[in-house]
């Protein structure tokens, strides 16, 4: 099932808020262009020009992503054919996961009103419905799986500076649980850095795999992630699949 299609109307102008406890907090922008309140800001998604930004955390650079150091918390990568960018980022926690990606966007307006439109008007066999989350405007979503499975689906998304960062909860983190709690603070404390490079509306954001994790050369002529031994790797039809542990340590840095 597509969570992103092309949609030819009008993108609605952003009004960059979001509703948490029937507080209103606003969200994510610096660009004098983008429409914003007052309000007082509770928690990200951040831009990387925000003068807001969390302190006291460490972050993996992936260029148009800063994501937190979290122990406990399992990542998997998938790079592209030649090993520099990354297709897809997923963070899994017990039986949930959050999958990852950032969007272009105009200067002028958001993308996720009219994204989240297309993704219930293309779901009707998922029982698509918008609900009130933490993040604003959410989806619910009961996905049909083999064997009569119903994969209970979140899909949140934040308008930026010229950027929409979606999530894809999947799992007990779709619902409140302790699961949920952790993910949505996981994406709350995510960095988004758009870049200057002329990009189309809904264009993904380039996340670069860091290098600290591609595979390497054994003795043994096996394949390693680094020196990590936490670290697995598959390498099919030369797309590199890594799966390691967050936790915080020579990759990650302050944001200063």
């Amino acid at each position: 099932m597509s969570f992103f299609t092309k949609n030819t109307k009008k993108e609605k102008k952003n009004h960059n808020t979001t509703t948490h406890d029937d507080t209103a907090t606003t969200t994510h922008g610096t660009d004098q262009d983008l429409a914003t309140d007052n309000s007082p800001i509770t928690h990200g998604p951040y831009d990387i020009h925000d003068s807001h930004l969390p302190e006291n955390q460490t972050y993996l650079d992936l260029g148009g992503l800063k994501i937190p150091g979290r122990d406990g918390l399992g990542l998997r990568l998938t790079a592209n054919d030649d090993h520099s960018l990354i297709t897809d980022l997923t963070i899994v926690y017990h039986q949930s996961s959050l999958q990852i990606q950032a969007f272009a966007a105009p200067k002028t307006m958001g993308i996720w009103d009219a994204t989240r439109t297309s993704i219930i008007q293309s779901s009707s066999t998922a029982n698509a419905r918008e609900v009130d989350g933490y993040f604003g405007k959410e989806i619910l979503l009961d996905i049909p799986a083999p064997h009569n499975i119903v994969v209970s689906t979140r899909v949140v998304g934040i308008d930026g500076p010229r950027w929409m960062l979606r999530g894809i909860f999947t799992g007990t983190a779709a619902h409140e649980s302790e699961d949920k709690k952790i993910l949505d603070d996981f994406f709350a404390n995510i960095i988004v850095n758009r870049g200057t490079q002329p990009l189309a509306p809904r264009d993904p954001i380039e996340l670069i795999f860091p290098e600290q994790l591609l595979p390497q050369e054994t003795p043994d002529n096996q394949q390693t992630a680094g020196n990590n031994p936490l670290v697995q790797t598959e390498d099919v039809r030369s797309n590199v699949n890594v799966q390691t542990v967050l936790e915080r340590g020579p990759m990650f840095s302050e944001m200063r």
